[in-house]
């Protein structure tokens, strides 16, 4: 490595562990969690979908895309952290024994193969029917109307906007 990417590293690090320490000391931390882990909601829905029954309300954000959220976001936390403790490996002067880099080796090659599964589970989220519309959305930036109708009942703002689009279409059309 360069001499500006060694210098360059302890700054980086510094900064991420100054953010790690803002987000679990404020008030935005409880936000996250509670974001990230509504597991009873995200239960419902998935059994829904797999049984093609009615699912609950949601908002803005659907409980399985906050779960998938939650679990690439601590895969990548995982890939972060044990990425850094190897690299330091290389540092002079930053000595730790064989057997932490062993294990955080293979925490970090746990770590590749968990964001592999968390990506190919992500994409195979279009097999259920309910999530189809969204291929395309994922190319074009854009979500139907009816769509945000359908699945996002609790987000008053998406589904305000989504019905005065539909009114829109209606009378561009006439």
């Amino acid at each position: 490595m360069s001499e500006k990417v060694l210098n360059a590293m302890p700054q980086c690090t510094a900064r991420f562990c100054r953010l790690c320490l803002w987000i679990l000391i404020s008030s935005k931390f409880k936000f996250v969690l509670e974001f990230a882990f509504k597991f009873e909601k995200s239960a419902q829905v998935i059994k829904a979908m797999l049984t093609n029954g009615e699912e609950p309300p949601s908002e803005k954000y659907l409980p399985e895309q906050r779960l998938a959220y939650a679990f690439i976001g601590f895969t990548l936390l995982l890939l972060f952290v044990t990425g850094l403790i190897k690299s330091f490996k290389n540092l002079a002067g930053f000595n730790l024994s064989e057997s932490v880099y062993f294990w955080v080796a293979q925490l970090h090659n746990l770590g590749f193969v968990l964001i592999i599964f968390g990506i190919i589970g992500h994409l195979a989220a279009f097999i259920f029917k309910a999530n189809r519309p969204l291929l395309s959305s994922m190319f074009s930036g854009k979500v139907s109307a009816k769509y945000i109708l359908h699945r996002h009942t609790l987000s008053k703002d998406e589904c305000e906007r989504a019905e005065k689009a539909i009114k829109k279409a209606q009378k561009d059309k006439k």
